[in-house]
């Protein structure tokens, strides 16, 4: 149209004739010249544009979009020109590319298509993280787009700068977008970023996004203070808190687990406290976790806690040996152990100073002091070392008995060993009794001296029993030297013996099976039975399936990696043992759950399986675990609002049930029942772990009261 135009003008012109008005028409715009580029590298792109009215804008489209405005070189509402923008193309493929120009009467026109091919860039580029506005408590998917040299390997999401593991890729070639969902656990600024590798292993992390997050909820609650401690030392950790409702209450969790119900300093904001004492150097975590009128959670930011080891307990050892013989030098000697370097030991006979000692190591805390000393006389003779170290620090070992023997007697025949030790009192008394007959010996016995589950030997002088202080439940052993005037011993009679006191109480726990059946029920568990060989034992068949019992076990206990412990815990599942019949499959599965709660394994060993099958009959395991017991305890102050006493019987009981997961004998379902609604009360959820329902069992059964 515009060539036929410009002719007839000219035609005009050359016959003398006016020539006629042109018609308002769009501006004449050219393809964009340039037709590669590199991605994420600036490429400047143009197109020529004429109007005879004056093209007064241009704007650059790639893919039909538009990037904004381009550069006029004849400015506005020059006739003619170029006009240029700047572009990055943040991935590699082909784009089009065109130029849209507008003239002075408002016309628009567009130049042609051109298809740029984009190419690599040189190196790997990884995209910011969006969006950056989360919730804390709600899950949020999180992504960043990628341009890589060759084929994607992983991308990793990074929160803080700590590592949250593997991202969704959207494709496996070299570009795409990088996904996951992450759960703020606190309100407040967060960092994001995402790193990628090709499959030639170069990496690259994108730039860091500040995310803010709302608490959502009008409660929050500040990171935990301080984040250094003493192991083995009392810690006050703290939090801040304020919301718009009353505080109702705050939990101090430490490494993911509650480990104490906090003290707090106000009704809808102030300080949630409480005492914690590390058992282990190394970094921990701590959060505090509170609850509102309204039943609203709102957790605050995970801190790291460093706990240092503290400072060791002096010790200094008791001397030995344990006999001499009058009127002949004896080297006496002590282990010590002190908070500062030793400066000096000293041997105390008879509660009076002997001699200096020598120090096995010069300017150190720890080594053996000894000293030579010749006793003048036969008999008993008392003997101590005493210590001191650079803080001035004064510290005394035990006090040992020496038997001393007259020089020049020749008696080298040692008595003969003690016999008929035997267990006097029931297996529920912690304060164990045992007896012995007497030995024989061609001078006479002179003592008995006696050791405690492989403890040093200690005298016992002439009696023929022993009684224990109080021991806790589980395996024990005595031995029994008989030994002479001269010092000869016999060899050791050992017997070992079970301590069970099951519940004080008589109601609560405890089944009527006896100790010796369950414990060959354990042995059965790990000799490696046929289910036909159950069957046989149990008097009836099995209440599931081989396949049913796998898939119950991978669903509550995971991954069992030990082939022959996978293999017991699905038969014992499946079929049980005669001790276990009163307990369902579900059950039988529960207590090897609770087993591994209390003590962090998976049941192996005899002992294992006899622990287990304790448990499912409410009866104390043979071993107790010092985590599972303070876990308990922080459990009972939140569920309780006090601190346990456990010289009373039901708070021992709650105890006992909560840190090892007994089952009570009989059932209430009632009871049961009205612990549910309790734990719902406190959680403000229902429960789904094993350590949930030890938590059930003992609101219903414990006895214990607020």
């Amino acid at each position: 149209m515009r060539k036929g135009i410009h002719y007839l003008a000219t035609a005009a012109l050359v016959l003398g004739l006016a020539a006629p008005a042109l018609a308002a028409s769009e501006p004449v715009v050219g393809p964009i010249a340039q037709t590669s580029a590199t991605a994420n590298a600036s490429t400047t792109l143009s197109a020529t544009y004429a109007d005879p009215d004056g093209v007064t804008g241009c704007e650059l489209l790639i893919n039909g979009s538009s990037q904004g405005a381009m550069t006029l070189s004849g400015g506005s509402g020059s006739t003619s020109g170029v006009a240029s923008a700047s572009y990055t193309f943040n991935a590699a493929g082909s784009f089009t590319a065109q130029a849209r120009c507008t003239d002075t009467g408002s016309h628009v026109g567009t130049g042609g298509s051109t298809t740029v091919s984009v190419s690599a860039s040189g190196a790997v580029a990884v995209g910011s993280v969006s969006p950056m506005t989360a919730t804390a408590g709600v899950q949020t998917t999180l992504s960043a787009n990628y341009d890589l040299n060759a084929n994607v390997a992983n991308c990793h999401l990074l929160i803080d700068g700590a590592d949250t593991g593997a991202m969704t890729l959207s494709s496996s070639t070299s570009t795409g977008t990088a996904s996951a969902t992450y759960t703020f656990a606190a309100a407040g600024s967060h960092t994001a970023q995402v790193t990628c590798a090709d499959a030639n292993g170069a990496t690259s992390t994108g730039a860091s996004t500040a995310i803010t997050v709302s608490s959502g909820n009008g409660l929050t609650v500040g990171a935990v203070s301080p984040t250094s401690a003493t192991t083995n030392a009392s810690a006050s950790l703290s939090a801040t808190y304020s919301g718009s409702a009353a505080v109702s209450s705050c939990g101090l969790f430490i490494d993911g687990s509650l480990a104490s119900n906090m003290s707090l300093s106000g009704t809808t904001s102030g300080t949630a406290s409480a005492s914690y004492t590390f058992t282990a150097s190394g970094t921990h975590t701590a959060q505090v976790r509170c609850t509102d009128a309204n039943g609203t959670l709102s957790s605050g930011a995970i801190t790291t806690v460093t706990a240092s080891a503290s400072a060791a307990v002096p010790n200094v050892g008791a001397v030995s040996p344990l006999t001499a013989t009058a009127n002949a030098q004896t080297t006496l000697s002590a282990s010590y152990s002190l908070s500062a370097n030793a400066t000096g030991c000293s041997l105390y006979i008879d509660g009076t100073l002997a001699k200096a000692m020598n120090l096995s190591g010069s300017a150190s805390s720890s080594g053996t002091a000894s000293a030579t000393y010749t006793f003048t006389t036969s008999g008993t003779h008392s003997a101590q070392a005493r210590c001191t170290d650079a803080n001035g620090t004064i510290t005394g070992g035990a006090t040992t008995s020496i038997l001393v023997t007259a020089s020049g007697t020749g008696d080298v025949i040692p008595p003969t060993a003690p016999q008929s030790l035997v267990l006097t009192t029931p297996s529920s008394d912690n304060t164990a009794t045992l007896t012995w007959s007497a030995s024989t010996d061609n001078t006479g016995v002179a003592r008995y001296d006696v050791s405690l589950d492989g403890g040093a030997y200690v005298s016992n002088g002439s009696s023929l029993s022993y009684t224990t202080s109080a021991l806790p439940n589980g395996s024990h052993s005595l031995s029994v030297k008989a030994v002479d005037a001269a010092g000869n011993a016999s060899s050791a009679t050992t017997l070992g013996f079970v301590i069970d006191m099951g519940s004080s109480s008589g109601t609560v726990l405890g089944s009527g099976f006896a100790l010796e059946l369950m414990n060959s029920d354990a042995l059965f568990v790990v000799g490696n039975h046929t289910r036909a060989d159950y069957e046989a034992r149990i008097s009836r068949g099995c209440e599931m399936s081989a396949d049913a019992a796998a898939q119950a076990r991978a669903r509550a206990l995971g991954d069992v990696t030990n082939a022959q412990a996978r293999a017991n815990i699905e038969a014992f599942l499946a079929c049980g043992t005669q001790t276990t019949l009163h307990l369902g499959a579900g059950e039988r599965l529960g207590i090897v759950n609770s087993f591994r709660a209390a003590f962090g394994k998976i049941p192996d060993t005899q002992e294992d399986w006899f622990d287990v099958i304790k448990i499912g009959n409410g009866r104390f395991p043979g071993r107790t675990n010092a985590s599972a017991e303070s876990r308990a305890h922080a459990t009972f102050r939140l569920v309780w609002l006090r601190d346990a006493n456990t010289s009373v019987t039901a708070d021992n009981n709650a105890i006992v049930i909560l840190a090892y997961g007994l089952r009570p004998l009989p059932r209430s379902l009632s009871s049961e029942a009205q612990a549910l609604a309790t734990f719902s009360a406190v959680y403000h959820r229902m429960p789904s772990s094993a350590i949930d329902w030890d938590t059930v069992r003992a609101i219903a059964y414990s006895g214990a009261t607020r």
